[in-house]
């Protein structure tokens, strides 16, 4: 029968060859095992060695280290555990709030035992990789990301790295990589699922290698086949076929396109620098001493008139129209 626990004496060995064994700080290495029989044992984190974690335990004159495997730990205790989850509800309710700090310091003490973290364990480490990506530490995000990834995350989890991947490579400059993700995660995401990060990167990518015709198909896609659904990165789609239609000189299309995201709550991705001329254009058409009067927009209504428009393609036109600087 296998013993659960693996005690190892070696505190007499210590005191015989009269070596000084310098012991963490406990205040940031100690921590609390529980077993599932719920047996207890509070000590010092002293590595993850083959497939096991170390935990070392004062004892007389010296001390003694216990080993626990995966199945052997229901839970696993990190001394900032509480300023740890206060942390992440701060950030659940306003993502701004600067947690980068702390969370990397979680990140030293945890990494080296991801193998048996749990989902709440984990939870810092995610949020980690998507903080160093925020503030534009793309390769760094890509490392974390990709060391979380190859454990066993759940499925949500999974996809919160393989995002940051993605987008890691793009904010890096690395256009081809993110190019070659993006098309995978098409594959096996629906357009109507809860991202349209593919075909954002995609979209994007066209871009910048001026095929508007793509960049068009790619940002419409989730559009269309996306129905009621505003998922993540819709707006960057949006954007993304917006200026395509400009490009290719289709007025018409890129003021309907900007009506619906207005009618629809969806906001103009200040943040893409690829939809910056865009973004201008229309900034400069929504001026008021570029809005048309009601009387113009009368006669130029072919269809059935639109209740009180954003954006007007007359707009749009008299700033063309005007000469550049």
């Amino acid at each position: 029968m296998k013993r659960a626990l693996f005690p190892l004496l070696f505190g007499s060995l210590i005191a015989l060859s009269g070596a000084v064994e310098e012991r963490p700080n406990p205040l940031a290495h100690q921590a609390t095992v529980i077993t599932p029989s719920g047996k207890v044992y509070k000590g010092w984190l002293d590595g993850y060695r083959h497939d096991r974690v170390r935990l070392r335990l004062p004892a007389d004159q010296g001390e003694v280290v216990y080993q626990f495997s995966r199945d052997e730990i229901r839970s696993l205790i990190f001394p900032d555990t509480e300023a740890i989850e206060e942390t992440l509800t701060t950030h659940a309710a306003d993502p701004t709030e600067p947690t980068i700090d702390l969370l990397e310091d979680t990140w030293g003490q945890r990494a080296p035992y991801l193998p048996v973290l749990d989902r709440r364990n984990r939870a810092p480490l995610l949020l980690y990789a998507e903080s160093l990506l925020e503030t534009d530490r793309g390769l760094e995000s890509i490392t974390r990301a990709r060391r979380l990834a190859g454990i066993d995350l759940d499925p949500d989890e999974k996809e919160r790295m393989n995002r940051v991947i993605i987008r890691g490579y793009e904010q890096t400059g690395l256009h081809d990589e993110a190019k070659v993700l993006a098309e995978g995660w098409c594959r096996t995401h629906l357009p109507s699922g809860s991202s349209a990060l593919g075909w954002a990167v995609l979209a994007r990518q066209a871009l910048r290698e001026e095929n508007w015709e793509e960049a068009l198909w790619f940002g419409l896609h989730p559009v269309a086949f996306g129905h009621d659904t505003a998922t993540v990165d819709l707006a960057a789609c949006y954007g993304a076929a917006v200026a395509a239609t400009l490009k290719l000189e289709d007025h018409t299309e890129a003021v309907n396109l900007v009506n619906e995201m207005r009618r629809r709550g969806i906001s103009w991705p200040r943040s893409e620098p690829l939809l910056a001329a865009a973004g201008a254009l229309i900034a400069s058409a929504r001026d008021p001493a570029n809005e048309p009067s009601n009387s113009i927009l009368s006669d130029q209504n072919d269809g059935p008139p639109i209740p009180d428009p954003w954006l007007t393609l007359e707009a749009i036109r008299r700033v063309l129209a005007k000469p550049g600087p």
